[in-house]
């Protein structure tokens, strides 16, 4: 009975033993606890990109208007182009839209008046519209007459806008090197691009209208908004035209590097900064919800070329949106980006091979193709946006609208 005892004693004693060491074995299937942003774990390669490219094959026997949407309402906000189809002469239109469209809405009307809608499903990047016979004739001569300083230019009703939602959402963190909270509120800004397209030639742009609102500070360190064109040079810019909307005038918008022709166009929004309205007693710039205000500087202007300059040069990305430090020492850009007015040093903690992502993966800018509402002042990027974890971990494959999905509990209203 003794020696059976010991037996039964030391088998329980290893099956205990057993399951403690189970539980601290490592499994790859194990649901891993994750409480902020930096925990998550980010695939190697994630290029935390939100837009994607469309080419849209376009055939008509008529010249006839046509307008392209994400979204099947068709509403102004959702539209990503419209143009005048040339007659017998199929062309390529070369778009970008969200990751997570898959199919977009052509909208046209017929001779009758009647306006038809069809759905275009995106298969390997790229649609087609075949417009019929008995589609409204349109005027190809219909444009706008521009006085610039080398001669009057007409612009086309042709029109391709960045982002295909009118505005998107630039999100910083300003910590850089060190991540920080990662609430991505420290600079907000929302920016929008309307491409003017030359009047029969689809690949060709005429001019950019730009769009700049800041929209919160939620940091403590000084930083102001950039825009690096580029590709874009000095040299090809024949006129810039404000319009008279909230701030007017170049020192809101200013190129800082007009004089030096052979350069990528720079603008610094430094002055958009200086004077936001702030309530008063308040730190911060719309991040906490009892201290609000819709008084935000915006600033819209018109950037003409000399001669027109093709499309395939001014992609999405060619806007590359920035911070920099008042002495512009010190910069912060989307993943891969390299600084304009300074060096970049790949750091301990950063990735060895591209700028601005550190050695986990992460970044300290988003750019997003939508409005999004950004945080509260101390809320936790996670449970504001609980599909953002699904999308990063995916590596962008799952969840890829999870911006539009926002905790109201823990993100600001919408600041117009």
């Amino acid at each position: 009975m003794k020696t059976r005892s010991i037996s039964l004693l030391i088998l329980l004693m290893t099956l205990i033993l057993s399951s403690c060491q189970s539980e601290d074995l490592y499994n790859p299937n194990a649901s891993k606890e994750v409480k902020k942003v930096t925990d998550l774990a980010v695939p190697s390669g994630f290029d935390w990109n939100m837009n994607a490219n469309l080419t849209v094959n376009i055939a008509s026997t008529t010249n006839s208007r046509i307008s392209l949407y994400v979204s099947p309402d068709c509403t102004d906000d959702s539209q990503a182009a419209t143009i005048i189809s040339v007659a017998n002469a199929p062309q390529k239109l070369s778009l970008s839209v969200p990751t997570f469209v898959k199919e977009i809405y052509a909208k046209y009307s017929k001779q009758t008046g009647e306006e038809v809608v069809e759905t275009l499903v995106i298969n390997n990047g790229s649609a087609s519209v075949v417009l019929p016979a008995d589609s409204k004739k349109e005027l190809t001569t219909k444009s706008r007459k521009i006085s610039t300083r080398s001669d009057e230019m007409l612009i086309s009703g042709n029109l391709v806008n960045y982002p295909a939602n009118n505005w998107g959402t630039l999100m910083f963190e300003d910590m850089f090197p060190n991540l920080g909270d990662y609430d991505f509120n420290d600079v907000v800004a929302h920016y929008k691009e309307m491409l003017y397209l030359s009047s029969s030639d689809y690949s060709k742009v005429d001019g950019i209208n730009l769009g700049v609102s800041i929209k919160a500070l939620g940091g403590d360190k000084k930083s102001d908004l950039y825009l690096h064109l580029k590709g874009i040079k000095n040299s090809e810019v024949d006129y810039i035209y404000f319009y008279p909307t909230d701030l007017t005038g170049p020192k809101y918008a200013v190129r800082v590097n007009a004089d030096k022709p052979n350069e990528d166009i720079i603008y610094s929004f430094a002055g958009m900064m200086e004077n936001l309205a702030k309530n008063k007693g308040s730190k911060y710039l719309n991040t906490d919800p009892k201290s609000l205000t819709n008084t935000v500087n915006k600033v819209n202007f018109v950037i003409f070329f000399k001669n027109p300059v093709s499309l395939s040069r001014i992609a999405y990305n060619t806007f590359d949106y920035f911070l920099a430090n008042e002495t512009r020492t010190a910069e912060i850009h989307t993943k891969g980006n390299y600084p304009v007015f300074s060096s970049y040093k790949f750091e301990s903690g950063l990735s060895s091979t591209v700028p601005y992502l550190s050695n986990k993966g992460f970044v300290w800018a988003i750019n997003i193709p939508w409005i999004t509402k950004h945080l509260v002042e101390g809320e936790n990027f996670l449970k504001a946006y609980p599909n953002f974890k699904g999308w990063v971990e995916s590596n962008g494959t799952q969840n890829t609208d999870w911006y539009k999905f926002g905790n109201e509990s823990y993100v600001m209203p919408y600041i117009v």
